[in-house]
């Protein structure tokens, strides 16, 4: 056992009683469209029947580049993190398992405490309520686009304006771009991971 994997594993058996229990709150869809991102095409998941409709610009990036590079920038890893587990209620140990496959500088207790920590059930994770915005980090990090276009050909001719929500830009323009629309609205993302994972908390817990 290393030193890190030692450090995790005395840290969550020491203070698992304090971790919010929301590894139990799960949603079983969309988790095939998160692993299967291929640059150029689409994904095709037959029991999943908005399958077409990619994620937010800020995370099909993120999955191109862990599939044609093995390494994602930790901003990116936290944001794609965020959503995976809070807008699209998966399980976190699902994007865990996916990332440790494909990272090349994938440690298992950094991975799986990173993880955690995104989705709000670790040991000193962040709090269980906060919830990564892709287009505000976007802007903040990324404000040209510039990573976006280089995992994103197809979007390669957007404009700044219209770089990181190219799913509101005018209709005219979007038939040019021939781009799907997120497979799930922030703010409804928002609300309803917020509302289970209030009730969820709620509950008696051995």
């Amino acid at each position: 056992m290393t030193l890190n994997e030692h450090a995790a594993f005395k840290h969550l058996f020491n203070k698992a009683h304090l971790a919010p229990p929301l590894i139990h709150l799960t949603l079983s869809g969309h988790s095939t469209c998160f692993r299967e991102h291929r640059v150029g095409g689409k994904v095709t998941d037959q029991q999943d029947p908005k399958a077409e409709e990619f994620f937010l610009v800020q995370n099909k990036m993120t999955a191109r580049e862990l599939l044609s590079t093995g390494y994602v920038h930790n901003r990116a890893r936290m944001i794609s993190a965020s959503f995976l587990t809070k807008h699209l209620l998966i399980d976190y140990r699902l994007g865990e398992q996916h990332y440790l496959k494909y990272l090349t500088d994938g440690d298992w207790a950094q991975n799986n405490a990173g993880w955690q920590w995104s989705a709000g059930c670790g040991c000193d994770a962040q709090p269980w309520f906060r919830i990564f915005n892709p287009i505000t980090q976007a802007l903040k990090f990324d404000p040209s686009g510039e990573y976006v276009r280089k995992y994103i050909p197809e979007l390669s001719n957007v404009s700044n304006e219209w770089i990181h929500t190219p799913w509101l830009a005018p209709n005219d323009q979007r038939d040019q771009w021939n781009y799907p629309n997120p497979i799930i609205g922030l703010d409804e993302g928002r609300q309803r991971f917020l509302a289970a994972a209030k009730t969820h908390l709620k509950r008696d817990t051995p």
